[in-house]
């Protein structure tokens, strides 16, 4: 039994151009120079949502569900692993959050997951000690 539907399926697909298209054709020589990921991929994965592939449509997420998820994580990290695991820290952080932050601190730290803001997320220590909180 597969709990991979034709959705997903779809998704995969979109997720897989995206890496094809715009992370391997830069990959191999940024990892080789040990050089950051460059904002502008960053930006468009932020406007494909993949930052808040999991996160409920009330935050500007997708509202989607773990496999999706997964989904994005594999097919980013099959063109550069550092991708894939950009995406994966902020679920982490947002999913956390999400499952035990109060109303008051996801409106003041669970930012659009759309913007590249969410990726830079700039936690105050106090918000930061939050989190260690809930952790």
């Amino acid at each position: 039994m597969s709990f991979v539907t034709s959705d997903h399926e779809e998704f995969r697909s979109a997720v897989r151009r995206f890496t094809e298209e715009e992370i391997i054709p830069i990959a191999s020589d940024l990892d080789a120079k040990n050089e950051e990921i460059p904002m502008e991929i960053i930006t468009k994965m932020a406007e494909q949502g993949y930052f808040g592939v999991l996160f409920p449509e009330e935050y500007d997420g997708l509202g989607l569900d773990n496999i999706t998820m997964t989904i994005v994580a594999e097919e980013l990290s099959k063109g550069w692993l550092s991708v894939g695991s950009v995406m994966t820290r902020g679920v982490i952080m947002g999913t956390l959050l999400e499952a035990h932050g109060t109303d008051e601190q996801k409106r003041n730290i669970f930012l659009d997951s759309r913007q590249v803001r969410f990726y830079l997320l700039r936690l105050s220590p106090n918000q930061i000690q939050v989190l260690i909180q809930l952790a």
